[in-house]
């Protein structure tokens, strides 16, 4: 079970003379291994360096924010669903179609937020087999033992100017208009967003879509070939 991050302030207690900016208001971000993140996210990797124990059955949906990531939770949620072995919601919920009671967020946790760190609401424990989870983490930043254990990564990106127009306007309502739009096209490409440089993070899975284990696909490759990209997706994951 995941668990609240007891004694985290002095476990990340190093960060104090880690470079940091404050983005928007009471929002700071460490750049941290290469990437700009908050503190308490930091907090819940280093929970997920010590607790989660990943099985080879596992699926891990990795994206940069405003890529596609809740497109990609529903067509997974979909292809394994529809299995000849029918995929089981964390809630234990195997109705027929899941997504139309449940927004694919609901059945897909994110693993820093929902199932480790202060305010988790997941108990990875008594989630069926096999385990679905979202990540926004860059892939260095994944811990060692869940890019050892077998676990399948499928990492979805998107058209870098998309992705920014698309982060402007979720971030315009979740803090409010506090710089304009051209300040925020230039923090997009200086790297100083939410889990930044955005570059640096497709990068890295873009580099590893050769192993075995990992499944790149664009946000550009789901509308253009539907067909044959979710054929793609399906096998990967193992399904028909």
């Amino acid at each position: 079970m995941a668990t609240s991050a007891q004694g985290s302030d002095e476990e990340t207690s190093f960060l104090d003379d880690s470079p940091k900016v404050e983005w928007r208001p009471s929002t700071t971000f460490v750049h941290w291994k290469g990437f700009w993140l908050m503190p308490d996210l930091i907090k819940s990797i280093m929970i997920i360096e010590n607790q989660f124990k990943p099985l080879p059955s596992d699926i891990l949906l990795a994206s940069y924010p405003k890529t596609g990531t809740t497109w990609l939770k529903a067509l997974s949620i979909s292809i394994l669903s529809h299995n000849s072995k029918a995929w089981i919601s964390p809630d234990g919920d195997a109705q027929a179609d899941l997504l139309q009671a449940h927004n694919p967020n609901e059945l897909i946790p994110f693993l820093e937020m929902e199932t480790f760190g202060e305010n988790w609401s997941q108990n990875i424990n008594k989630v069926p087999s096999p385990r679905v989870f979202s990540t926004h983490l860059p892939y260095s930043i994944l811990p060692e033992h869940v890019k050892n254990s077998g676990c399948r990564v499928v990492y979805i990106s998107r058209n870098p100017a998309d992705t920014f127009v698309s982060s402007w306007h979720f971030y315009f309502k979740k803090f409010g208009a506090s710089i304009s739009f051209e300040e925020a096209f230039d923090e997009f490409c200086r790297g100083v967003v939410p889990g930044g440089p955005f570059f640096d993070h497709v990068l890295e899975y873009w580099k590893e879509r050769k192993n075995k284990n990992v499944f790149f696909v664009t946000y550009e490759e789901l509308k253009e070939n539907p067909k044959e990209s979710v054929r793609s997706l399906a096998e990967f994951l193992g399904c028909s």
